[in-house]
C-alpha cells in the first residue's frame, strides 16, 4: 500500500495482499486485501490475526476498500474509511489486521476477476474472509500465532458469520490455523424478509397519503434490490431481472448498478422522488408511492429469488467458537428488532453467541462508539487469552 490513513500509518506497516481462494463459480480467483503489520515488537507466539470485514460497497470491482483508500476516490470513503478508526483499535492492542476486499472487488488489473462482487452470497464471503487469513499466515509465517478472529460491520458482519460455515475449507487449506471466534456489528440478517418490511412501509405511507415518508423506503428497497439481483446472477444464481422490476428500475439496474451502493441508493431516491412529485400525468398532486414501477414483490417472493436469498442467510446452523454481536439501539438500517432475531436464532441452534446493544447509537455510530469498541476489544481479549483452540 502506497497511502493510508496517517492514524494507520503511524503505528503499522501495510501491504496489499494478493491471494488465491476458491470462486463461487468453481476454480480459482485472484483475492486481495489489506494487510496491517504492527511496529510493536513481535510476540513470542506471534501477533493474532484479525480479519476487518467491511461493509456494503457497490458491486462493482472497482470499489474494494483498497482501491477506494488508495486513490481516494470514493464518494463515501470519509464514511467507510472511518474503518481506519476501528483497525487501529485493533493494531494497537496488539493484532496483525488483514481487511479483505471480498471476491471480484479489487485491482482486476492484478487478476482480480471483472464479474462483479457476489454480494450476499454466503459461501463467497466465508471463503474471501478465511482464505485471507490462510494468505497472511502463509506470508507472515511465525510472526503471527495460529490462532485467528474476525470483526466485521454491516454486510461485513453478516460474513464473518459466514466464516464460521466455511471452516472447514479453511482447515484443509493451513490446518494449523484455529478460528476462535468473532465479533459482528450491526449485521445484515434475512434480508428478503425485510424487503418485503419496506415494500409494507411504502404500502402505509400511501395510504396515509405520506409519500414524502415513502421515498427512503423506496429508495433503499430498489437499491438494494438492484444489488442482490447483480450479485446473485455474478454468483451463478437463474435470477431473471425483468420479473424482479418494473420499467424504472429496470432501467436503472441495466445502467447504474456499477455505481457505489451510496450513489445508487441516492439516484433510487432521488427517482423515486421525481415519480412521485414530477411525473405527474392525471391533474394529481402526487403519483401514489406503491405505484412506483420498481422492485416487484412477485419478483422479492419468487420462488428462485427466495431460495437463493434463504440459502445464503447465516446463523441458522451451530457455529463454532464464540461470538459477540453489538448493535446500535436506533440503527435505521439493520434495526435492533432483525439483530435480536439473528441472534435468537443462533442460540436456538447452540452457538456461543452475547448480545450487546449500544443506547444511542446508530448504524454507523456503533462502529465509533467508545463503549461498542471496548467491547470489541475485551471480547477479542477473551478469544485469544489462552482459550483452547478449537
Amino acid at each position: 500500500m502506497r497511502r493510508v490513513p496517517d492514524s494507520l500509518a503511524r503505528i503499522a506497516d501495510s501491504y496489499l495482499l494478493v491471494y488465491r481462494m476458491p470462486a463461487v463459480r468453481g476454480g480459482q480467483a485472484i483475492a486481495t486485501a489489506m494487510l496491517f503489520v504492527p511496529r510493536s515488537p513481535v510476540p513470542r507466539s506471534g501477533f493474532p490475526v484479525v480479519t476487518f470485514c467491511h461493509g456494503t460497497v457497490g458491486w462493482s470491482a472497482r470499489w474494494a476498500p483498497s482501491l477506494c483508500v488508495e486513490n481516494a476516490s470514493h464518494p463515501k470513503m470519509g464514511a467507510h474509511w472511518e474503518l481506519a478508526l476501528p483497525v487501529a483499535d485493533l493494531l494497537e492492542s496488539g493484532h496483525v489486521v488483514v481487511a479483505p476486499d471480498y471476491e471480484g472487488l479489487g485491482d482486476t488489473s492484478l487478476g482480480v476477476p471483472t464479474t462483479g462482487h457476489p454480494y450476499y452470497c454466503r459461501l463467497s464471503e466465508g471463503r474471501s474472509i478465511g482464505f485471507a487469513a490462510v494468505a497472511t499466515k502463509r506470508a507472515l509465517g511465525d510472526r503471527v500465532s495460529n490462532a485467528w478472529a474476525a470483526v466485521g460491520h454491516s454486510q461485513g458482519g453478516k460474513a464473518v458469520l459466514s466464516t464460521a460455515q466455511t471452516l472447514d475449507e479453511v482447515r484443509a487449506a493451513q490446518l494449523d490455523l484455529a478460528f476462535q471466534g468473532a465479533v459482528a456489528i450491526a449485521p445484515s440478517t434475512n434480508s428478503r424478509l425485510k424487503m418485503n418490511e419496506r415494500w409494507g412501509c411504502v404500502q402505509a405511507a400511501a395510504a396515509t397519503f405520506n409519500p414524502d415518508g415513502a421515498i427512503f423506503y423506496l429508495g433503499a428497497l430498489n437499491a438494494y434490490c438492484i444489488l442482490y439481483v447483480r450479485a446473485l446472477i455474478s454468483a451463478g444464481y437463474a435470477i431473471d431481472p425483468a420479473l424482479m422490476f418494473g420499467e424504472r428500475a429496470l432501467r436503472a439496474y441495466a445502467e447504474r448498478s456499477d455505481l457505489d451502493f451510496y450513489s445508487l441508493l441516492l439516484e433510487m431516491t432521488d427517482d423515486a422522488a421525481r415519480y412521485i412529485y414530477c411525473d405527474v400525468k392525471d391533474g394529481s398532486v402526487f403519483n401514489r408511492p406503491d405505484g412506483y414501477p420498481g422492485a416487484r414483490t412477485e419478483g422479492i417472493n419468487s420462488g428462485t429469488f427466495k431460495e437463493a436469498m434463504e440459502e445464503n442467510e447465516v446463523g441458522r446452523v451451530f457455529l463454532p467458537g464464540e461470538f459477540l454481536i453489538v448493535q446500535g439501539a436506533t440503527d435505521s438500517w439493520t434495526p435492533e428488532s432483525w439483530c435480536r432475531e439473528l441472534v435468537n436464532t443462533m442460540l436456538s441452534q447452540g452457538t456461543s453467541v452475547r448480545y450487546s446493544v449500544q443506547t444511542g447509537a446508530d448504524h454507523y455510530g456503533v462502529l465509533q462508539s467508545p463503549a461498542a469498541r471496548a467491547l470489541v476489544q475485551q471480547h477479542l481479549g477473551h478469544l485469544f487469552g489462552g482459550r483452547r483452540e478449537l
